[in-house]
């Protein structure tokens, strides 16, 4: 039985690494764009003045007046009061009463004249902090989760607010054709909006007939998020060590693919005891029909067999 469920383990391995191999291939020289302009906004010139981000996992994010904020917020990196001032201020785009520190001075004023926002004295500014960080945005956790963006071109820390982000971005972005924003890959809105299946967030109860379907949902995303418990716990007993195995053996891009897979799986067959879900997947030639497996257990509940 162990035997059996890790050659099809290698087997399913195999054409995830296959379709890593041939898109890595494919899209060498569009890693160097997208690696240059990573950390970048991007504005769209050809289609509608539309704003995009480069994030540090080298997609593109589309940002509108709408969804700007919310994916700043959860893209933001932690940073302290004391290493935020470090990184020198763009006094434009500041709030024009703003005083963070109370001292009678106004943020913009001190990010003039090279003081410090948040204490007293001067800002003692440190340019491999901000080289570092060029490109991020940066929640300050001391204060109220206000956001930064530091601009690559000029390692200048922006505020970004509700109110100036749109007219921020624009004044920052980037000029892009399409034909070159076409070549950095697109990050899956889809994944992020769906509420993923974590330790930390996993569904309320396991459905207990729901067609084994959701079985199946929730399985790829615990493997997307790389959720080695959450997982194991949608398998067999006897899948347990291939689970573990499986996503300790592929890096992200692997996990994504083998979730977007199972993901992809339709009912193909069904009785009372067992339902198989199937897709084909094709990819450089190598064409292969997957079947997974979910059987209902003693206590009523449905389990994927396979993998």
């Amino acid at each position: 039985m162990t035997t059996t469920i890790f050659k099809n383990l290698l087997g399913v391995l195999l054409i995830i690494l296959v379709m890593i191999t041939v898109k890595n291939y494919t899209a060498a020289a569009d890693n160097t764009l997208a690696e240059r302009l990573r950390g970048k906004l991007l504005l769209q010139v050809e289609d509608r003045g539309q704003i995009w981000y480069v994030d540090e996992n080298k997609k593109r994010r589309q940002l509108t007046a709408d969804n700007a904020y919310g994916a700043f917020e959860e893209l933001a990196l932690g940073i302290s009061d004391a290493d935020l001032e470090a990184i020198p201020t763009a006094e434009n785009f500041l709030a024009e009463t703003q005083d963070s520190d109370g001292d009678g001075y106004s943020d913009k004023t001190e990010a003039q004249f090279g003081y410090n926002l948040f204490g007293a004295g001067k800002a003692v500014f440190d340019n491999n902090l901000a080289k570092r960080l060029s490109g991020r945005l940066l929640l300050q956790v001391n204060d109220k989760g206000r956001i930064w963006y530091v601009n690559p071109d000029n390692l200048k820390k922006y505020e970004v607010r509700r109110t100036n982000i749109m007219s921020l971005f624009r004044a920052l972005a980037l000029g892009i054709t399409n034909d070159d924003l076409n070549k950095i890959e697109k990050y899956n809105v889809s994944a992020s909006t769906s509420q993923p299946t974590t330790p930390d967030n996993p569904p309320t109860s396991q459905p207990i007939d729901s067609g084994g379907a959701d079985i199946v949902s929730y399985a790829a995303s615990a493997i997307i998020n790389g959720s080695i418990t959450q997982a194991q716990s949608y398998f067999t007993p006897e899948m347990q060590t291939a689970i573990a195995y499986t996503i300790n053996f592929l890096n992200s891009e692997g996990r994504y693919n083998l979730g977007n897979i199972m993901s992809g799986a339709q009912l193909t067959s069904s009785n009372s005891s067992e339902k198989i879900y199937s897709t084909t997947v094709s990819h450089a030639g190598y064409t292969k029909t997957l079947n997974f497996r979910v059987q209902k257990q003693p206590d009523g509940s449905w389990l994927l067999a396979n993998l």
